[in-house]
């Protein structure tokens, strides 16, 4: 009997451990998501590089703890999502790319990151199983958002020191480097932090919640980047043809005040950025467009075939709306006026390396590299006849999908494809379930 208790209670805090470990793993990786993008280096002049110092030093820490809990309770279990085999996939690719790579020691440093990260991915999927923790990482990015946000306005405003010879949005790098960086952290952070309206409990960090979401919009809005801004109008319409689709009123109900508060934030922070006559037209605006997209969710779930004019009009839409296929001369302009006609640049000339090696590429992160020789090559052909403007440096080609392409060739689209195709999959299935929960 003594033998039996004694069992008892040796399992007993095997399993307090185990939970206490787990919830340090959990407080280690909300650490990190908020350290990484406000880390930098006294000195330095490349945030990136920096950046990815320490998510290697982080990563391996976090790999080093887990490995050693799981030898030392003598258990194996690895979860192993459906995005997995892409990802496997694309780290395959990448090692292949190194047979034309100019730089195999480039190639070998993007993979290492591009392993990490996976490696990471891994780690959270297998230790953040609560939805309290999803809420405590959520939380820990958006106070990270927010300082990274105010220490971008301060650069803005002269109190801080920003980019050198560069004054107002010039000087605007924040923790990152680029004003396009900051732009595009904050404007993927915005909507996932908004769920923390319905999910926090306290009255306090709710309230911080909304005000936090509130100066991230702001400071989007702030950055003047049109492909940020419009990229905030699509989420917006996306998630509203998600909520005709599945109405979640009860959701919606139990926290509408804060749901208002957030709205109201959100509108004073547009007005403020933007200016009171802006903002009437853009909310009347957005109004039309997001009770057309509201009411076309509705569709989806009332008749199913619906989907199938939608993705006619979609495409008809995305010819009319690609600078290289419209009929209209209002969208050329703004497209040369955000520097569409160097981005485009960019893109014949990773057209060329392409055309040179189809099927794995120049090598991945040999875009740089590469860019010189083949902008001399593209500037000889009829396409480059036109591109008679100096651009300063070899730079990256702005668009992931094209560097991509560039870098890893046909068998990396056919991995960006597999994984463009698993990440919406697994989120239909998880958001079914939820629902059914």
């Amino acid at each position: 009997m003594a033998k039996k208790s004694a069992k008892r209670k040796k399992t007993s805090q095997t399993q307090r451990s185990k939970i206490l470990f787990e919830r340090v793993m959990v407080y280690l990786i909300a650490l990190f998501v908020f350290a990484l993008p406000l880390f930098i280096w006294p000195g330095s002049t490349e945030y990136g590089y920096d950046k990815s110092i320490f998510a290697l030093i982080g990563i391996s820490i976090l790999l080093i703890l887990w490995g050693g809990s799981t030898w030392l309770k003598g258990e194996w279990r690895i979860r192993l999502p459906f995005i997995t085999f892409p990802a496997l996939g694309l780290i395959l690719v990448s090692l292949l790319s190194l047979i034309h790579a100019i730089n195999g020691r480039v190639v070998i440093q993007s993979l290492t990151l591009l392993t990490f990260f996976f490696l990471f991915y891994l780690v959270v999927t297998n230790l953040v199983k609560d939805k309290r923790d999803v809420t405590l990482i959520l939380y820990c990015l958006l106070l990270s958002s927010f300082l990274a946000s105010l220490y971008g306005l301060l650069q803005y405003l002269g109190v801080m020191l920003g980019a050198s010879g560069g004054h107002g949005l010039g000087a605007m790098i924040s923790t990152m480097g680029n004003r396009n960086y900051l732009g595009g952290f904050l404007s993927y952070l915005f909507f996932p932090a908004a769920i923390l309206v319905g999910r926090l409990r306290r009255l306090w960090s709710r309230a911080l919640a909304v005000a936090g979401v509130g100066f991230v919009l702001a400071m989007v809005l702030f950055l003047q980047q049109t492909g940020t801004q419009l990229g905030l109008v699509a989420g917006a319409l996306f998630l509203l043809i998600g909520l005709g689709l599945w109405p979640q009123v009860s959701y919606l109900r139990r926290a509408w005040p804060w749901w208002a508060g957030i709205g109201g934030i959100c509108l004073a922070a547009v007005g403020i950025v933007l200016g009171p006559s802006t903002l009437g037209i853009g909310l009347l605006l957005f109004i039309i467009l997001g009770a057309g997209s509201y009411g076309l969710g509705w569709a989806f779930r009332r008749w199913r075939w619906t989907w199938v004019p939608t993705l006619g009009v979609g495409l008809v839409m995305l010819f009319l709306l690609i600078p290289f296929t419209t009929p209209f001369t209002a969208v050329e302009r703004t497209w040369e006026q955000n520097s569409g006609r160097v981005r485009s640049w960019d893109w014949w000339v990773g057209w060329e390396m392409f055309k040179d090696h189809p099927i794995v590429g120049v090598g991945l992160g040999n875009y740089k590299l590469n860019f010189i020789p083949y902008k001399a090559k593209f500037l000889a052909s009829p396409q480059g006849a036109s591109y008679n403007f100096p651009i300063a440096r070899a730079a990256q080609a702005h668009n992931e999908y094209v560097q991509m392409t560039a870098e890893l060739g046909s068998l990396g689209i056919l991995t960006l494809l597999a994984l463009l195709i698993t990440v919406p999959i697994c989120f239909w299935i998880r958001l079914r379930r939820n629902l059914n929960e």
